[in-house]
Protein backbone atom coordinates (compact mmCIF):
# COMPACT_ATOMS: atom_id res chain seq x y z
CA UNK A 1 0.00 0.00 0.00
CA UNK A 2 1.08 2.94 -0.96
CA UNK A 3 1.13 6.35 1.58
CA UNK A 4 2.05 10.04 1.66
CA UNK A 5 3.93 11.61 4.00
CA UNK A 6 3.14 15.71 3.91
CA UNK A 7 5.48 17.94 6.43
CA UNK A 8 7.84 15.24 7.43
CA UNK A 9 10.76 16.12 9.11
CA UNK A 10 13.60 15.36 6.48
CA UNK A 11 15.16 13.15 9.43
CA UNK A 12 13.04 10.84 8.51
CA UNK A 13 14.49 10.27 5.36
CA UNK A 14 17.85 9.42 6.06
CA UNK A 15 20.64 8.27 3.11
CA UNK A 16 20.06 5.05 1.72
CA UNK A 17 21.92 3.18 -1.22
CA UNK A 18 24.57 1.18 -2.25
CA UNK A 19 27.98 2.19 -4.41
CA UNK A 20 27.23 1.90 -7.95
CA UNK A 21 25.90 3.82 -10.70
CA UNK A 22 23.06 4.96 -12.67
CA UNK A 23 22.94 5.59 -16.40
CA UNK A 24 22.73 9.44 -17.82
CA UNK A 25 25.31 11.82 -18.10
CA UNK A 26 24.80 14.05 -15.35
CA UNK A 27 26.67 14.03 -11.89
CA UNK A 28 23.28 14.15 -10.11
CA UNK A 29 22.83 10.33 -11.65
CA UNK A 30 25.23 8.94 -9.64
CA UNK A 31 25.26 8.45 -6.02
CA UNK A 32 27.62 6.40 -3.51
CA UNK A 33 26.14 6.20 0.02
CA UNK A 34 26.42 3.66 2.96
CA UNK A 35 24.21 0.39 2.71
CA UNK A 36 21.28 1.70 4.90
CA UNK A 37 18.58 -0.53 4.28
CA UNK A 38 21.15 -3.34 3.12
CA UNK A 39 20.03 -4.85 -0.70
CA UNK A 40 17.91 -7.83 0.22
CA UNK A 41 18.07 -9.72 -3.20
CA UNK A 42 20.35 -9.67 -6.30
CA UNK A 43 17.69 -10.00 -8.42
CA UNK A 44 16.92 -7.23 -10.64
CA UNK A 45 13.99 -5.73 -10.46
CA UNK A 46 11.92 -5.54 -13.58
CA UNK A 47 8.31 -3.95 -12.31
CA UNK A 48 7.13 -0.67 -13.02
CA UNK A 49 8.56 2.52 -11.20
CA UNK A 50 5.75 4.01 -8.99
CA UNK A 51 6.00 6.62 -5.92
CA UNK A 52 6.27 5.07 -2.71
CA UNK A 53 6.62 8.51 -0.17
CA UNK A 54 6.31 11.71 -1.14
CA UNK A 55 6.73 14.63 1.26
CA UNK A 56 7.52 18.58 1.62
CA UNK A 57 8.37 19.78 4.66
CA UNK A 58 10.89 22.69 6.57
CA UNK A 59 12.66 20.69 8.48
CA UNK A 60 15.37 23.10 9.83
CA UNK A 61 12.32 26.20 9.35
CA UNK A 62 14.19 28.11 6.79
CA UNK A 63 14.49 25.28 3.69
CA UNK A 64 11.69 23.32 2.03
CA UNK A 65 12.70 19.75 1.49
CA UNK A 66 11.47 17.80 -0.97
CA UNK A 67 11.41 13.81 -0.49
CA UNK A 68 10.51 10.88 -2.88
CA UNK A 69 10.98 7.41 -2.36
CA UNK A 70 10.04 4.97 -5.38
CA UNK A 71 9.82 1.40 -6.18
CA UNK A 72 12.27 0.60 -9.58
CA UNK A 73 14.66 3.21 -10.33
CA UNK A 74 13.77 7.15 -12.20
CA UNK A 75 15.30 9.42 -14.09
CA UNK A 76 14.72 11.65 -11.45
CA UNK A 77 11.55 13.51 -10.74
CA UNK A 78 9.35 16.89 -10.99
CA UNK A 79 7.75 18.50 -8.10
CA UNK A 80 5.19 21.11 -8.39
CA UNK A 81 4.12 23.67 -5.40
CA UNK A 82 0.90 25.59 -5.40
CA UNK A 83 -0.63 28.14 -3.08
CA UNK A 84 -4.50 27.54 -3.96
CA UNK A 85 -5.86 28.47 -0.63
CA UNK A 86 -4.83 32.21 -1.33
CA UNK A 87 -6.54 34.35 -3.56
CA UNK A 88 -3.42 35.86 -5.28
CA UNK A 89 -1.48 32.77 -5.04
CA UNK A 90 1.95 31.43 -6.31
CA UNK A 91 3.51 28.33 -7.75
CA UNK A 92 6.98 26.80 -8.53
CA UNK A 93 8.24 23.68 -10.33
CA UNK A 94 11.78 22.15 -9.32
CA UNK A 95 13.50 19.09 -10.35
CA UNK A 96 14.04 16.29 -7.93
CA UNK A 97 17.20 14.52 -8.73
CA UNK A 98 18.04 10.82 -7.45
CA UNK A 99 20.41 10.88 -4.37
CA UNK A 100 20.82 7.18 -3.80
CA UNK A 101 19.70 4.13 -5.02
CA UNK A 102 19.17 0.58 -5.09
CA UNK A 103 21.75 -1.04 -7.54
CA UNK A 104 19.45 -3.61 -8.75
CA UNK A 105 17.03 -0.99 -9.35
CA UNK A 106 14.48 -2.30 -6.44
CA UNK A 107 13.93 1.46 -4.89
CA UNK A 108 15.43 4.96 -5.89
CA UNK A 109 15.51 8.02 -3.34
CA UNK A 110 14.93 11.82 -4.87
CA UNK A 111 15.36 14.69 -2.90
CA UNK A 112 15.40 18.61 -3.55
CA UNK A 113 16.38 21.44 -0.64
CA UNK A 114 15.96 24.57 -1.37
CA UNK A 115 16.45 28.09 0.36
CA UNK A 116 12.57 29.52 1.70
CA UNK A 117 11.41 33.01 1.37
CA UNK A 118 12.83 34.34 -1.15
CA UNK A 119 11.32 37.36 -3.21
CA UNK A 120 9.47 36.99 -6.74
CA UNK A 121 11.98 38.63 -8.27
CA UNK A 122 14.76 36.55 -7.18
CA UNK A 123 12.69 33.20 -7.24
CA UNK A 124 15.12 30.50 -9.37
CA UNK A 125 13.53 27.06 -9.71
CA UNK A 126 15.49 24.32 -7.82
CA UNK A 127 17.61 26.80 -5.66
CA UNK A 128 14.89 28.60 -3.55
CA UNK A 129 11.15 29.45 -3.50
CA UNK A 130 9.09 32.17 -2.50
CA UNK A 131 6.89 29.83 0.27
CA UNK A 132 8.20 30.72 3.71
CA UNK A 133 8.54 27.78 6.25
CA UNK A 134 6.26 28.20 9.43
CA UNK A 135 3.49 29.82 7.72
CA UNK A 136 2.91 28.11 3.90
CA UNK A 137 4.16 24.74 5.55
CA UNK A 138 1.35 25.08 8.34
CA UNK A 139 -0.90 27.00 6.89
CA UNK A 140 -4.02 25.00 4.60
CA UNK A 141 -3.18 26.48 1.61
CA UNK A 142 -1.04 24.40 -0.53
CA UNK A 143 -1.46 22.12 -3.20
CA UNK A 144 1.08 19.50 -4.55
CA UNK A 145 2.12 17.33 -7.47
CA UNK A 146 5.01 14.58 -7.49
CA UNK A 147 5.87 13.22 -10.79
CA UNK A 148 8.61 10.38 -11.53
CA UNK A 149 9.84 8.84 -14.76
CA UNK A 150 11.27 5.56 -15.69
CA UNK A 151 14.19 4.51 -17.36
CA UNK A 152 13.11 5.17 -20.90
CA UNK A 153 11.73 8.91 -19.77
CA UNK A 154 8.24 8.38 -19.60
CA UNK A 155 5.89 9.38 -16.95
CA UNK A 156 5.82 6.37 -14.75
CA UNK A 157 3.94 7.81 -12.02
CA UNK A 158 2.29 10.77 -10.40
CA UNK A 159 0.54 11.79 -7.19
CA UNK A 160 -1.03 15.03 -6.17
CA UNK A 161 -2.33 15.70 -2.58
CA UNK A 162 -3.27 19.14 -0.52
CA UNK A 163 -3.39 20.69 2.55
CA UNK A 164 -5.98 22.70 1.61
CA UNK A 165 -9.35 21.29 1.41
CA UNK A 166 -10.35 22.55 -2.10
CA UNK A 167 -6.75 22.50 -3.70
CA UNK A 168 -7.01 19.41 -5.77
CA UNK A 169 -10.17 20.61 -7.14
CA UNK A 170 -8.95 24.17 -7.82
CA UNK A 171 -5.79 22.28 -9.55
CA UNK A 172 -7.43 19.55 -11.99
CA UNK A 173 -10.40 22.05 -12.79
CA UNK A 174 -7.32 24.69 -14.23
CA UNK A 175 -7.89 27.06 -11.44
CA UNK A 176 -4.60 27.07 -9.88
CA UNK A 177 -1.95 30.12 -10.24
CA UNK A 178 -0.31 30.29 -13.24
CA UNK A 179 2.75 32.35 -12.23
CA UNK A 180 5.14 29.92 -13.67
CA UNK A 181 5.16 27.43 -16.02
CA UNK A 182 3.92 23.53 -15.33
CA UNK A 183 5.52 21.51 -18.12
CA UNK A 184 3.15 18.72 -18.89
CA UNK A 185 0.17 19.84 -17.50
CA UNK A 186 -1.48 17.20 -19.18
CA UNK A 187 -0.21 14.87 -16.95
CA UNK A 188 -2.15 16.86 -14.10
CA UNK A 189 -5.45 14.80 -14.92
CA UNK A 190 -3.89 11.47 -14.74
CA UNK A 191 -2.07 12.04 -11.33
CA UNK A 192 -3.50 9.43 -8.53
CA UNK A 193 -5.01 11.96 -5.45
CA UNK A 194 -3.56 10.56 -2.53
Amino acid sequence: MHKYLLLLPLAAFGLYGCGGEKGGDSAEDTATTTDDPPTTTTTPYDGPTLIDVAGFSCPDGDTWAINVDTIGWTTNGVANMWETGNLYGWDEEHTVPSVSFDPNMWWDKLERTLADESEVSAFTPDSNTVFTCGVHDADPVMTYMVRVYDQSDALADCWIFSTDPDGITTVQGGGQPTNNTVSDDGDIAGCSVM
